[in-house]
């Protein structure tokens, strides 16, 4: 990943890439994901899930559970998903505990 000088970056949070596998639940369904990206905001996710922008999804990851709404889509012709991955992104909103 590329680190910019903090005159430059963009982004809230410090991102990492894990690599992780976790899995959505779109309504009552579950779909499998891997984490390509993830910070304290949110993930970037590799999925084939069937989502929308603004939908609200829920993310189970090591046994917790929180819930992201849908940010950003990439959409990659299958052609070339060997080299640019599709995936959403996802914000945190809120977990399934209280707050």
């Amino acid at each position: 990943m590329r680190d910019f000088g903090p005159e430059l970056e963009r982004r809230q949070s410090v991102r990492h890439r894990p690599r992780a596998e976790c899995e959505l639940f779109v309504g009552s369904r579950s779909h499998p994901a891997t984490i390509l990206d993830a910070s304290q905001g949110g993930l970037f996710v590799s999925t084939e899930a069937p989502v929308w922008p603004a939908a609200l999804v829920r993310v189970r990851l090591r046994g917790a559970e929180r819930y992201a709404l849908v940010v950003h889509q990439r959409h990659v012709p299958p052609r070339l998903r060997a080299l640019l991955p599709g995936g959403i992104g996802l914000r945190w909103v809120r977990s399934t505990r209280s707050d």
